[in-house]
């Protein structure tokens, strides 16, 4: 096989399952790209997180050096199966790496699979400029400790020890 070959049957492989390699990007580039990447496999780098909505819902932006111009692009993060080990006043201004699925704002509201904070009406997404979301599966510092407890699923069987 050939170098070429070989490339277009890596790039093949690539995007026959796209759900398994997560694109690495930035939050603010999954604001701007949210169409195209909805349902997609993402790993979310430097994310600075600006609000906690609950244990299970809080809200980051890229972390950046200046304050944006323009727009802001936020994504809200929803933890799938789980909630934050740590308390809201220690997460804010920290920066994380979240891995999950990307998500448009109207697939995690009617999707359910975490129920969307009371406090985020339309107006309050407008304010806040937040253009997508993700549902993560792991949250983690920048040393990789993980910011996630586990909630038990009822679905799973229990295992009986002897």
């Amino acid at each position: 096989m050939t170098l070429c070959g070989a490339a277009i049957a890596a790039w093949m492989l690539l995007i026959s399952s796209p759900a398994e390699v997560p694109i690495t990007i930035r939050p603010g580039m999954l604001a701007d790209f949210v169409d195209t990447l909805a349902g997609d496999s993402v790993r979310l780098v430097n994310a600075r997180v600006v609000g906690v909505f609950d244990p299970q819902v809080f809200l980051i932006e890229s972390q950046t050096r200046l304050r944006p111009m323009v727009a802001r692009d936020r994504v809200l993060v929803f933890i799938e199966a789980g909630t934050l080990r740590v308390e809201a006043a220690r997460l804010v201004a920290s920066t994380v790496t979240i891995s999950g699925i990307a998500r448009t704002l109207l697939g995690m509201q009617t999707s359910r699979e975490v129920p969307w904070p009371a406090a985020l009406t339309r107006d309050a997404v407008e304010r806040l400029e937040i253009r997508a979301a993700v549902l993560a599966r792991s949250v983690r510092t920048p040393e990789g400790i993980d910011l996630v407890v586990r909630s038990s699923s009822p679905s799973s069987p229990l295992k009986l020890s002897r």
